[in-house]
């Protein structure tokens, strides 16, 4: 009966001695979520979630202003890191088409991080399907990517040694974003594209009128997603372009147009020539109304694949007759200039015309424009260095002779 109440005592002991070992067969590791594997852009607000081998989630921690999180006291054992994001997303454009079109026609191979964001689909294979979805479906529909908003590079650890207490790095991206231009707090990092209005049409209700969209620029164009904004009182009846493979539709007060040349790095464009003309009509226009205007969703990239900063659009401008019945000196800008602004004039009937430049004291200066000019809107470049223009003030005046007489003048402003 000892000898049984002797082990009975050694077995509880056994058992209490075993339990604080448990308890201590924990640890810990450390992490950092970014944006495209960029130290720069750590990624505030991501869940980040431990699953064990069977997908199950054990843990979760939102990563800190610094992209920091950390688990603690967990189990030793094998876990799969994963993430979800809610914030909204930014920084895809036609960049990133042309860089999944380059991995289907085998120019590159995307990996990592970049092949997860450019499966658009979720499908797990980056495919032609991609291709269209992207293309169609999310610039020209609007629709959602079907693989979500985010992805997440997911990875193993294994915590079973001395755990992972040195911070590691987990990367996310926007779906769609392979090339990962994105920064978090922005929407991308580019210079929209500009819309310049270039010459003038005096709008009836009844007619209708071809406008051409025409790009003005150096680079040559590889591709686009050209968005404009319309008012109610607009009807587009269609489109044409020297583009075969034109992508476009008008609904909703918008009208979008895309295109990717498939031909990479050759130029398949006439640079001379719009890159698309819609025909619409105008009901009931009121003085000063701006039926368009550009969406800064609208982008171009260049034959490499790159985006084109700066961009420029140009279009005739839409007006009523009673608008279109008087020259107008319309200003400059920028005013005060530092080193290049534009003055904007329009001319209701060709004149004959005449701008010109003043010092302070009434010297002329420099002959801008002498020419006979159509009806329009006119920008003219005015660069102070060409120029030799110190600080000060000085005068530019519009003449304008012929069926309209027509004189104005206006100030300019000098500060380097």
């Amino acid at each position: 009966m000892k000898i049984k109440t002797t082990l009975f005592k050694y077995f509880v002991s056994i058992l209490i001695f075993a339990a604080p070992l448990s308890m201590l067969a924990k640890t810990s590791f450390k992490g950092q979520v970014v944006y495209n594997n960029e130290n720069r852009t750590p990624l505030r607000g991501v869940e980040v979630l431990l699953k064990n081998t069977d997908g199950v989630i054990v843990a979760s921690q939102f990563t800190d202003e610094n992209g920091n999180y950390e688990f603690k006291n967990i189990e030793k054992a094998v876990y799969v890191v994963d993430g979800r994001y809610d914030a909204e997303p930014g920084g895809v454009d036609f960049e990133d088409l042309h860089l999944i079109l380059k991995h289907l026609f085998g120019v590159i191979k995307l990996n990592g991080i970049s092949y997860l964001a450019s499966d658009v689909d979720g499908s797990g294979v980056v495919d032609w399907n991609d291709y269209w979805h992207f293309l169609i479906d999310w610039f020209m529909k609007g629709e959602e990517f079907k693989g979500g908003k985010w992805v997440f590079l997911s990875r193993i650890v294994d915590l079973t040694g001395t755990g992972m207490k040195a911070l590691q790095t987990d990367i996310m991206s926007a779906n769609g974003d392979g090339v990962g231009d994105f920064e978090p707090g922005t929407k991308n990092k580019n210079i929209n594209p500009e819309l310049i209005y270039a010459g003038t049409i005096s709008s009836s209700s009844t007619d209708y009128y071809e406008i051409p969209i025409k790009y003005s620029g150096i680079e040559s164009v590889g591709g686009f997603g050209i968005v404009l904004n319309f008012s109610d009182n607009v009807v587009i009846e269609g489109i044409t372009s020297q583009i075969e493979n034109l992508n476009y539709s008008f609904e909703n007060s918008v009208l979008r147009v895309s295109w990717i040349n498939t031909n990479l790095s050759m130029s398949t464009l006439d640079a001379d020539a719009p890159l698309f003309v819609f025909k619409t009509r105008i009901m009931e226009l009121e003085p000063g109304q701006q039926v368009f205007s550009l969406s800064n969703e609208s982008h171009l990239i260049n034959i490499n694949g790159d985006r084109i900063d700066g961009a420029k659009l140009t279009m005739p401008q839409i007006v009523s007759e009673i608008e279109n019945t008087q020259p107008e000196l319309k200003g400059i800008y920028p005013n005060p200039v530092r080193n290049n602004a534009k003055i904007e004039y329009k001319l209701a009937v060709e004149s004959d015309v005449c701008l010109t430049l003043y010092n302070s004291n009434g010297q002329k200066i420099a002959e801008l424009v002498r020419d006979f000019q159509s009806s329009g809107i006119y920008l003219v470049d005015v660069n102070v260095n060409n120029l030799n223009l110190v600080n000060g003030t000085y005068v530019y005046r519009l003449d304008c002779s012929g069926e309209q007489k027509y004189s104005e003048s206006k100030i300019l402003v000098v500060c380097q």
